[in-house]
């Protein structure tokens, strides 16, 4: 009699620890899924004045796809762009030559890419020349 009660605590001590390490994982699995820390960055350059060269003040927007979630910023003068505090998920990034014939003139650019667990690091995004109309 007294080994069968021994048994049955052991089998319950063996369920509550069982429940308690899978409690442990599923919460360990949220925290993971839940990085909004990513970066994403890189340089933009082009062809001007007949040479290739990094691009200043080119308009980079991130869009979250499926999202209403939106960042836009600037090329430095060294062509650098970043985006900081990102969640993992799928964004579109569009490149916009918006100050006309300053630094050359460029075709709008899109790129996409999945962001999960890491940063993304675009090295370099290449422009294409605006060819003019006659």
């Amino acid at each position: 009699m007294k080994n069968s009660k021994v048994f049955a605590l052991i089998h319950v001590i063996g369920f509550a620890f069982l429940l308690l390490c899978a409690g442990v994982f599923s919460s360990c699995k949220v925290t993971l899924d839940d990085d909004s820390d990513l970066k994403v960055n890189g340089t933009v350059r082009g062809e001007y004045n007949g040479k290739e060269r990094v691009i200043p003040d080119i308009v980079v927007e991130i869009i979250e796809n499926g999202s209403s979630y939106k960042k836009l910023t600037y090329t430095d003068e060294y062509g650098w762009f970043e985006f900081d505090d990102l969640k993992a998920g799928s964004y579109t990034l569009r490149f916009t030559d918006t100050d006309g014939d300053k630094n050359g003139s460029f075709e709008q650019h899109t790129e996409r890419l999945s962001l999960y667990r890491r940063d993304y690091y675009f090295d370099p995004i290449i422009l294409k020349k605006l060819e003019k109309a006659d």
